[in-house]
């Protein structure tokens, strides 16, 4: 699952896969943007289509590190949430 989103962060933002970890703030260390977390989702879902049915609100409170994304994106699948 990290890794997934790990590879996501680099494709949307251009980023050397060095600087991507599961510490990694999306504000202050990437300077992410609404565009950017759009486009995150999108590359997210491409990567695990189980993830399909979450929906960018529900993703925003897990958007502090790349680590509590890919944790609350394990547990969505887990679950098998739906909206």
């Amino acid at each position: 699952m990290l890794g997934a989103v790990i590879a996501a962060v680099v494709e949307v933002g251009g980023y050397d896969p060095a600087q991507v970890g599961h510490a990694t703030r999306f504000y202050a260390d990437l300077g992410f943007d609404s565009v950017m977390i759009m486009q995150l989702k999108d590359r997210v879902e491409s990567r695990l289509p189980q993830t399909g049915s979450v929906t960018v609100q529900q993703i925003l409170p897990a958007l502090r590190t790349v680590g509590s994304l890919a944790a609350f994106l394990g547990e969505w699948i887990s679950v098998g949430a739906t909206p």
